[in-house]
């Protein structure tokens, strides 16, 4: 487990994909990747640079975290706390914002419906290792989605058991962590 690290230096000179490697590489940076390279990129003014969001409403709403309030009791995160989100949502009072908005009633089709369209196109993601559900851990840790003394090795060891290394029973298991 990496304790203590919340940021990594790029050395002078490094691309835009040297600092996407080192988010692939290192977990416990990728959130500050992310937005790392979304200010590198607004920086960029003699090429028009398309940043495409799914999902955009959801940064307006709350998200599916939860923060441990108590033993008991947790409280609902709103997406504009978290840090990809907030990086992003900054966008919109800057002069690189342009948007465009569909607001289609059409009814989503399934990818064996689609056109031109590989069957193998989806990508199944494999549960996490003990090494990368500890990154989890720490990333979730630092952005306080648990509370610091409630944090301990064996605790991120008993989420990753009880979850069988699944992300989203990892982050739901996580707002339950508290003191031994």
């Amino acid at each position: 487990m990496k304790d203590g690290i919340d940021s990594m230096a790029m050395p002078e000179g490094s691309t835009l994909y040297d600092l996407v490697d080192t988010g692939i590489k290192h977990t416990h940076a990728a959130v500050g990747v992310v937005v790392r390279l979304r200010k590198e990129l607004s920086l960029v003014k003699d090429i028009p640079v398309l940043i495409a969001i799914d999902q955009y409403n959801n940064w307006f709403t709350f998200s599916e975290y939860e923060e441990a309030v108590t033993v008991r009791s947790t409280r609902p995160i709103h997406a504009k706390e978290l840090a990809t989100v907030k990086a992003f949502r900054s966008m919109i009072h800057d002069d690189m914002m342009v948007g465009a908005f569909s607001h289609s009633t059409a009814v989503g089709k399934l990818r064996q419906d689609l056109p031109d369209v590989p069957s193998d196109a989806r990508i199944n993601f494999p549960r996490y290792t003990l090494d990368e559900a500890a990154a989890v851990c720490h990333y979730y840790l630092r952005q306080r989605l648990i509370r610091r003394e409630a944090f301990s090795e064996e605790n991120c060891k008993r989420i990753y058991y009880l979850s069988n290394g699944n992300g989203a029973e990892m982050r739901w298991l996580a707002t339950f962590m508290r003191e031994q």
